[in-house]
């Protein structure tokens, strides 16, 4: 436990010191509440696209809480509800895919911490533009509904490991729980001093194939992951002309 809490003092002090303003000059809110909503895309076996599978897209949403540190960086803890689908059937090219015909839905709840940097750094900005990029951790509970009732293994009798791989599959629970990093670009809008439109993407690394409950017979060779894209509103609140400094550290 000291060892955490001495690298996270570490962590907030360097990037403390890599704020070149004064805090003298920066009073106001340091705290951000946002909600916006938009699509969750499935990225893995059962979509030939990279961009993930916009044939199947999700609706979800994501409540977040912003504690800005400096004018370039803030932590973001945010609350994810959404869901995942894919589905073979949705691709005519290549043709083995409606032959295969798997499909899977999840529901995903996800808590995640990252940390934003302020291109521009304007955290203290009033109004304007504010883009932001950042990179976290998080945990998504998943509960996956995998479906191979319409596989067809007449169609894959050259190929007798996809059914093997199949039953291996069938016979391997699929996780309960997904360790993900999310990391992603978005802008803010500031429309007053209090009141922004949000515009976030992202992108959810994950550590295993088993995301849509399929993977020996997958043909992918990789892991699955996910995507959001979601637009919304942001709210400063707290005690007005605060000044910008760092929270503190208990020993």
């Amino acid at each position: 436990m000291f060892f955490v809490r001495a690298v996270f003092a570490i962590t907030i002090m360097i990037i403390c010191s890599l704020s070149m303003k004064s805090n003298a000059q920066n009073k106001f809110s340091k705290y951000e509440f946002g909600i916006n909503a938009g699509l969750f895309l499935y990225q893995g076996d059962l979509t030939p696209r990279v961009e993930g599978a916009i044939e199947t897209p999700s609706f979800g949403i994501n409540i977040f809480a912003n504690r800005i540190i400096s004018p370039s960086f803030s932590l973001r803890t945010n609350l994810s509800l959404g869901s995942l689908r894919g589905d073979d059937s949705k691709y005519t090219d290549p043709a083995w895919r409606q032959q295969r015909n798997f499909n899977f839905h999840s529901s995903v709840v996800e808590v995640s911490e990252s940390l934003l940097w302020n291109v521009l750094r304007k955290n203290d900005v009033q109004t304007g533009f504010s883009p932001y990029v950042y990179a976290g951790v998080g945990l998504s509970s998943v509960n996956i509904r995998r479906d191979a009732s319409r596989f067809n293994p007449e169609a894959f009798v050259a190929d007798p490991q996809i059914a093997a791989g199949l039953q291996t599959d069938l016979e391997t629970d699929p996780p309960k729980n997904l360790f993900v990093l999310p990391v992603g670009v978005g802008v803010k809008y500031w429309i007053t001093p209090n009141f922004a439109i949000n515009v976030d993407a992202s992108y959810r690394i994950t550590f295993t194939d088993y995301v849509d409950g399929f993977s020996k017979a997958g043909w992918s060779g990789g892991k699955d992951y996910y995507y959001n894209h979601a637009i919304g509103f942001v709210f400063k609140f707290g005690r007005s002309g605060e000044y910008l400094d760092c929270p503190a550290v208990s020993r």
